[in-house]
């Protein structure tokens, strides 16, 4: 009997060590894995390869098609490790207490970012980084060009043209969305927008709400706007540069018009390292300096047809894969852009308080 019982205790011991063997293991693979908050494509191995090279995993990926919405969610407790906000929210990222600095002495490649996207309002506070940028990119008329004819597209008026009602599709955010309307009634410095009654603001409105008649769906990501483009239901749209870009490489004939009469919006996108980390930072500084490292721009430019914030990566690119991925001539075009700024709270707040109006058809 007490053999037995020697022997039945030490089994049980045995299945405990192990299976407290087995915890350990969990909790250090947790430690060592990487989790992005982050929009929907950019999990994308070839734009952090040297990463892919050191660890030989992918991080956890989870997915959000709006920056409001994804501060609200991690506001009320959703924890990650490194997030990826634009810059109109830079500064209601870190107002939220959601953002830690981040030591760019660790980064041997921020070097190669210029300071004009290194220095964008709210990337730098009191001397600390917050936000490394990483795509630079457009939002603009985008049209199917087999059915739409150019000379229907050379303004923005085209989104209120009863012409096209029920084959429009508007942006389901509300900073792109506002910036439509914006751009199409002549304002391009959305910062002097401070209060709901300003006639410039109401006067955007005024536009967004007739393209609401005019709206087949409003499109949450790249790949929702894609989907409805692909079918033809959509022949006119207000997309980023990754909408003619995939779609082109799918054999479309989807061409984006930035040189509008009225003009587009123009914004730099970032990576941010979250306070609720629990990876370790060594991971973490190699993850930004994988994404802003030279050899990421030829993929992000080409796939994504974003401009990559690696100033030398992007003057060692031709001038066919420029043109080929809706980056060239960026410089001319900004001249005619509204500048996707930081926005204060009370602003966002009524700005999204309408979009959602004008959505329901209020």
């Amino acid at each position: 009997m007490k053999i037995k019982q020697l022997l039945s205790t030490a089994v049980t011991a045995v299945v405990m060590t192990s299976a407290m063997v087995g915890v350990f293991a969990d909790t250090a693979r947790a430690a060592n894995h990487l989790r992005v908050y982050d929009w929907a494509g950019y999990d994308n191995p070839a734009y952090y390869k040297s990463y892919m090279d050191k660890y030989k995993k992918k991080p956890t990926f989870s997915l959000f098609a709006e920056e409001e919405e994804a501060r609200a969610k991690m506001v009320a407790g959703f924890k990650s490790d490194i997030s990826h906000p634009c810059g109109y929210s830079a500064d209601r990222w870190r107002n939220s207490g959601l953002l830690q600095p981040i030591d760019v002495s660790k980064l041997k490649n921020y070097k190669d970012i210029p300071a004009v996207y290194a220095k964008q309002p709210g990337y730098v506070v009191d001397g600390k980084v917050y936000i490394i940028p990483y795509d630079i990119g457009q939002t603009a008329l985008t049209y199917n060009a087999d059915k739409v004819p150019a000379s229907d597209v050379k303004s923005l008026q085209v989104f209120i043209d009863p012409k096209y009602k029920g084959r429009v599709s508007l942006p389901d955010n509300f900073s792109d969305w506002i910036s439509l309307g914006f751009v199409a009634t002549g304002t391009r410095d959305w910062s002097t927008i401070k209060s709901q009654s300003d006639p410039k603001y109401q006067k955007a409105l005024d536009f967004l709400r007739k393209a609401h008649k005019n709206n087949k769906f409003y499109w949450t990501d790249g790949p929702n706007l894609a989907s409805g483009m692909k079918t033809g239901e959509v022949l006119i749209t207000w997309a980023w540069n990754e909408t003619p870009v995939t779609l082109r490489g799918e054999g479309l004939n989807i061409k984006m018009n930035r040189d509008t009469k009225e003009g587009m919006a123009s914004f730099v996108c970032g990576y941010v390292w979250l306070k609720t980390s629990s990876a370790k930072p060594e991971q973490v500084y190699d993850f930004f300096d994988s994404l802003i490292s030279r050899e990421t721009t030829l993929p992000l430019v080409t796939e994504f047809g974003y401009a990559h914030s690696n100033g030398v990566g992007m003057k060692n690119l031709s001038k066919e894969v420029l043109d080929a991925s809706v980056v060239s001539d960026s410089e001319k075009y900004a001249k005619k852009a509204l500048f996707q700024t930081p926005l204060a709270d009370d602003v966002v707040k009524f700005m999204n308080d309408d979009f959602n109006k004008i959505k329901s058809g209020n």
